[in-house]
């Protein structure tokens, strides 16, 4: 996993001139009038953070002190960083939360890929989709290996109609392993050949070290109608 470590001299006086520090994160460059919801808020004197879930790609930060009352920040520091980070995780996992018309909130692909370059080859692998696929649920038997196994002809993965397990959406997941990790930036999903209704209409890919704690790479909503066995490709 990568993190970013910032660090800066407080030369502030104290809790007479600051309450503390926030630090702001954003993909792009952060204009100081319009500040996103920081990342931290940090105790008088602080002069340290880690950001140890960065962005899959570019990192902006700004450090501000900031104070209560007419004037609400008051910057101290401005640290813009374009880290180029792209942090490696053993777990990657598409969250489907939508599907293309089917009411009993099911979803269903033919194939999913996971790329670490941009129109790079697909780095999952069929021969070992018994020990490193898993998903929320499984329906009539279309297990999540099938998702992984490079034939969409061969089989596919569908969830469940049990709205216990498609409350929340339903994930889909590859482990990488301890020894593999990986900074996916692009995906591909393709459908199945009939009941398109059941393809995804929205969902984020997200990352985790531990497949307990999860974090969001990025999200695609509105996706709309699919055609038969077709392949659509998604980056960050």
């Amino acid at each position: 996993m990568c993190a970013v470590s910032l660090t800066w001299d407080d030369n502030n006086g104290g809790p007479a001139e600051e309450e503390g520090f926030r630090v702001y994160r954003s993909s792009a460059p952060i204009d100081l009038a319009a500040l996103p919801v920081p990342i931290a808020t940090l105790a008088v004197g602080a002069t340290a953070y880690d950001d140890l879930t960065p962005l899959v790609g570019d990192n902006y930060y700004v450090v501000s002190t900031y104070r209560t009352g007419s004037v609400r920040y008051l910057e101290f520091d401005l640290i813009t960083i374009n880290a180029g980070v792209a942090p490696t995780y053993r777990y990657w996992q598409i969250l489907v939360t939508g599907n293309n018309g089917d009411s009993s909130g099911r979803f269903s692909v033919s194939e999913i890929e996971f790329m670490a370059v941009l129109g790079g080859p697909d780095l999952t692998l069929p021969a070992e989709t018994a020990a490193r696929a898993s998903s929320k649920s499984i329906g009539f038997g279309n297990t999540p290996d099938r998702a992984f196994d490079d034939s969409h002809s061969s089989g596919t993965w569908f969830t469940s109609s049990n709205s216990v397990y498609s409350a929340g959406g339903e994930w889909i997941r590859w482990d990488f392993g301890s020894e593999s990790e990986q900074a996916i930036v692009q995906v591909g999903v393709r459908a199945i050949h009939t009941q398109l209704e059941l393809s995804p209409s929205a969902f984020v890919v997200q990352y985790s070290d531990d497949a307990v704690t999860w974090y969001d790479a990025w999200s695609e909503s509105g996706i709309g109608a699919w055609s038969a066995n077709e392949l659509k490709l998604f980056s960050a």
